[in-house]
Order: C-alpha cells, then sequence, then structure tokens
C-alpha cells in the first residue's frame, strides 16, 4: 500500500500539479453577462467505431462578459482546455452524431446564462490573458481531491505496518518470558 501511494503520488506529481501550476485564471470574482449568442456552426470528429471516423457539426456559443472590477469586456470559456480545443467557441460539446441533441443542449446553456446573469468566474490577475473562465479545473481544491487517495492508502500502509511491527514485538517479549518462566 505504501509503494502503491509514493507511484500515485509521483503520477499525480507529473500530471495534475503541473496543469495546477499552468493555470493563470487564478482569481476568482462575479461576472455580469453581456451577451450569450450562438453563432455559426464548427465542425467536429468522433470514432463511432475503432479505425473510423466521422464528422458532425455543433453550434458555437459564445459568451462575453465584464468582470466586476474592470470595465473591459472579456470572452467567457468554459474550463481552461476549451481555449486550447477552440478559442472560437466559448463552450465545446462532446462531439455527437446527433447534431439536434448537440444544437438543444448549446441553446440550452446559453437560455441558462441569459436567466442567471451573474455568476463566478476566474480570470488572470496579471492582465496576461484577456479571457476569463466559468470552471476552474486545475484549481486547488481538484489538486487537495486528487492527494486524498494516495494520502489514505498512505496512512493504511504506515498503519499496517506500525501494528505489524508493535505485534512482532509483543510476540518477542511473549517468547523471552516464556523462556524466563521455564
Amino acid at each position: 500500500m505504501v509503494l502503491c501511494s509514493v507511484i500515485m503520488y509521483f503520477l499525480v506529481g507529473t500530471t495534475a500539479l503541473p496543469l495546477h501550476r499552468k493555470s493563470i485564471w487564478t482569481q476568482e470574482e462575479t461576472c455580469s453577462l453581456v451577451q450569450a449568442s450562438v453563432r455559426g456552426v464548427m465542425e467536429c470528429v468522433f470514432n463511432p467505431a475503432p479505425n473510423y471516423c466521422k464528422t458532425s457539426n455543433y453550434p458555437c456559443l459564445l459568451v462575453t462578459v465584464i468582470v466586476n472590477h474592470s470595465s473591459e469586456k472579456r470572452m467567457l470559456y468554459h474550463m481552461e482546455d476549451s481555449l486550447d480545443i477552440n478559442p472560437k467557441c466559448s463552450y465545446v460539446p462532446q462531439c455527437k452524431e446527433n447534431t439536434t441533441e448537440t444544437k438543444i443542449e448549446v441553446e440550452e446553456i446559453a437560455a441558462n446564462f441569459r436567466r442567471v446573469q451573474s455568476f463566478r468566474c476566474h480570470y488572470d490577475p496579471n492582465g496576461e490573458q484577456k479571457t476569463v473562465i466559468l470552471i476552474r479545473q486545475y484549481g486547488p481544491l481538484w489538486l487537495i481531491f486528487y492527494l486524498l487517495l494516495p494520502t489514505f492508502m498512505m496512512i493504511g500502509g504506515v498503519s499496517i505496518v506500525i501494528l505489524v511491527k508493535i505485534s512482532q514485538y509483543f510476540s518477542l517479549l511473549a517468547a523471552q518470558n516464556t523462556q524466563i518462566n521455564l
């Protein structure tokens, strides 16, 4: 268990920790909606079977917001990865064969933005990135969540080792007491 937890710590340290450190959207603020509209259609590729690809379409949702501490308009993205996947769209849905299902999903999200008008978002306090994100995928809470299982495994493994050592000590004492009494 201890070895497995050390391996898990290594994996978290080499995968999740660099993504957390690379994230520049560290400050949370209230954003006010300026515009949420569906414009244009984007193409995506999905794999219905191994070694076979099909193309499909999804509507492009554009969400513009104003962060409360500033007065400039900024484009809102769903997560950090959304900017890398498609910088033209705020939300990139999962690519599906049924385009009407995807369109309904995107329209529903746009309607939710229009209904709420004000929500929490994350921005770059240094001003390097002029965009904001809705959900911080690699935030400190997620990092703690990723470290919980290896920590519990480490505690359990160390506890087992300590209990075995205590058991060995008591059996050694019992063996010595039996030799003395004979």
